[in-house]
């Protein structure tokens, strides 16, 4: 019988009276692995869309109950935070191309945040906290407010607005200023305004004042100091510079698209979706 011998690159070779033939050695099939952003770039739209809409509904799901991160449990958080990862991972839209508009906070992980919400289910709870949203203008006027809806004893509502700045240092990250906070909007409920003018009694010059005054209730209480704004005014770097001066929070983008934007500051994660006025 013909001796085999080894040949190059792991062949054997056998000889033959009527010529040479080589007999493989079975060999493993490669393994190649792709990121999440290069299987969304090879695969249909039709596909990638379908992914999308999925994963942001399985977010929705886990995030329902739990009083927009406030009443959480600790399982809880940690499906929603596998759940977000997910999202972030399908790729997103630029601060220049989807951020603008309004968006209504559903999650937080914020612990600046979390108690005021959770405050409103207090059965004596001087304050309850509505809806709270974020507004931003284009990155090109770079303007945001933060804006929460209160209700409090004898009021029907009122706003609670944080004006800022903000400038756009990536893709998906912002630097902000804050600049004023304001309470405005203030609806007089029936209760109070019988308490103040009762329907029984002429309304006089007086109790008429008073109510207008309330319903036109404007308060203003600016976040920067008189230096910095001195600073600021003086300063001859534009916006930038002036953030620079007065201090700056910054606010990293992970995800935004048509309807979801995921965000994540100093304080914690929000989640929020688009709302329409």
């Amino acid at each position: 019988m013909p001796q085999s011998k080894p040949c190059s690159k792991g062949l054997l070779a056998s000889h033959h009276t009527e010529g040479t033939y080589f007999k493989l050695r079975p060999q493993r099939p490669q393994l190649v692995t792709l990121s999440a952003a290069a299987v969304s770039a090879a695969a249909p739209v039709s596909e990638v869309g379908a992914d999308a809409r999925h994963a942001k509904e399985v977010l929705r799901r886990r995030i329902m109950g739990t009083d927009r991160g406030a009443s959480a449990s600790t399982w809880q958080r940690a499906l929603v935070a596998e759940a977000q990862a997910d999202v972030e991972r399908l790729g997103s839209k630029s601060v220049e191309e989807g951020l603008e508009g309004l968006w209504r906070l559903v999650w937080t992980t914020a612990d600046d945040v979390k108690p005021l919400i959770a405050a409103a289910r207090l059965p004596f709870a001087p304050v309850q906290v509505g809806d709270i949203f974020q507004r931003f203008s284009s990155p090109q006027a770079g303007r945001v407010q933060n804006i929460i809806r209160l209700r409090a004893p004898g009021l029907s509502d009122q706003t609670f607005t944080v004006d800022a700045a903000y400038s756009v240092r990536s893709p998906l990250r912002i630097a902000l200023v804050f600049e004023a906070a304001s309470l405005s909007e203030v609806r007089i409920s029936a209760g109070l305004e019988a308490v103040l003018a009762p329907a029984m009694l002429p309304r006089t010059w007086l109790t008429q004042r008073l109510l207008q005054e309330l319903r036109e209730l404007n308060v203003r209480l600016p976040l920067t100091t008189p230096s910095q704004l001195g600073n600021s005014s003086s300063s001859s770097e534009g916006r930038s510079g002036r953030m620079r001066q007065r201090g700056f929070g910054e606010y990293v983008l992970s995800y935004i698209d048509d309807d979801m934007l995921i965000g994540t500051a100093s304080q914690g994660t929000f989640i929020f979706e688009r709302a329409f006025e």
